[in-house]
């Protein structure tokens, strides 16, 4: 069987962490056997154009004689709120019963699909949809209780 030439792997930074280190350097020399070499760094979004402090685990794993540099750093030009839509269609609005189910949830006492129940929001949508319903209320900043 063929190896491909270029692996790639992304995961959050505890894959690396104390709890997990001998794991990833295990997978690590497991790729060296197989005649890889691997670069890994942690990155976040943010310091590539993605308006969101994300920080991720890449690993690149190259089969043969060939060097990886990460990319370079580059300035954030936008915020998420630049690139947000101003007008939403109301299709993806939720509706007022939703909206206290899901700030009534407590994720540490009951699964959301308690809180959601994912196929009567699918018919009342749909029934809300057929009789061109208005009673929807946007999910944004002034609705309390986000999930």
């Amino acid at each position: 069987m063929e190896l491909p030439t270029i692996l790639l792997m992304e995961n959050v930074p505890q894959v690396h962490g104390e709890k997990d280190k001998k794991h990833f350097i295990a997978w690590q020399k497991q790729l060296e056997r197989l005649g890889y070499k691997s670069y890994w760094e942690d990155l976040n979004g943010c310091n590539y154009q993605i308006p969101q402090n994300r920080i991720r685990t890449f690993m690149i794993s190259i089969k043969g004689n060939y060097v990886y540099d990460f990319p370079y750093k580059i300035t954030l030009k936008y915020r998420l709120k630049d690139l947000l839509e101003t007008e939403v269609d109301e299709k993806y609005y939720l509706d007022e019963k939703t909206l206290e189910r899901i700030s009534a949830w407590n994720s540490h006492e009951k699964p959301l699909d308690n809180a959601i129940d994912v196929e009567r929001e699918r018919e009342s949508n749909a029934d809300n949809n057929r009789k061109g319903s208005r009673g929807r209320t946007r999910w944004n900043e002034t609705n309390k209780g986000y999930p």
